[in-house]
């Protein structure tokens, strides 16, 4: 699970420099079809009702929500050799993304602590990233100049989304398993969407953008009702 993790990690940072990250995010849409095939094959768990129809009205709510806002701009402009390599990188993370949701719903069936699931991906990552940044020549001296609002938003990253966030994801993967949460996958860019308007003034910029939204918001409603109604 923790070379899984490190090369996870490493691959989306690669893919982000190569093509853009909105491709990126794209394809990490195709996680819940690469979770469904692992969970077939490896760990022969039954699928929750309707998620394979989830999945599909979210990615393609996703697609919407994300070549919407390409509407007037030539395809050319959109790919170059640059982003084919790194859409190769952005899928054999995508896969990686999905064997760690697997590997996480494997860990609490056979009765490994959360604690040291979450510690021995937080201490390796440290390590290794650590290391490679070293080794690629970045520059650390940044953390010499930063002001308050820097280290706001680091102690914020810090605490909020490597521990809060993390600690909450392998909670619910481990209680929900992968299939369900997986299917959850394009919320993100929802919440990318929010986030961006209120924080970055970016906002939704077509009629497609916006249907693509709501479908999204849609699906997983209706999804998370039927789960709720089929468990009672």
């Amino acid at each position: 699970m923790v070379s899984v993790v490190i090369l996870r990690t490493i691959l989306q940072t690669f893919a982000l420099r190569f093509t853009k990250a909105y491709v990126v995010q794209l394809i990490n849409l195709l996680a819940p079809f690469m979770v469904v095939i692992l969970n077939l094959f490896f760990i022969k768990a039954p699928l929750p009702r309707y998620t394979i129809f989830a999945i599909m009205f979210t990615i393609i709510g996703g697609i919407l929500m994300v070549l919407g806002g390409l509407v007037n701009k030539p395809f050319h402009t959109l790919l170059s050799s640059e982003d084919l390599i790194g859409i190769l990188l952005a899928v054999l993370g995508t896969l990686g993304i999905a064997a760690y949701m697997t590997l996480v719903k494997r860990s609490k069936q056979i009765g490994l602590p959360y604690r040291i699931v979450y510690i021995s991906q937080i201490l390796s990552m440290m390590v290794v990233m650590s290391l490679l940044s070293i080794s690629l020549g970045e520059d650390w001296t940044s953390f010499l100049r930063i002001d308050w609002r820097a280290i706001l938003a680091f102690i914020f990253i810090a605490i909020g989304v490597e521990i809060g966030c993390k600690l909450g994801n392998i909670a619910v993967l481990r209680k929900l398993g992968a299939p369900l949460v997986s299917s959850m996958l394009a919320l993100r860019l929802i919440a990318a969407l929010f986030f961006g308007w209120f924080v970055l003034g970016e906002r939704l910029d077509s009629e497609l953008q916006w249907v693509g939204a709501l479908i999204v918001v849609s699906t997983i409603t209706w999804y998370l009702a039927n789960q709720i109604q089929s468990e009672n």
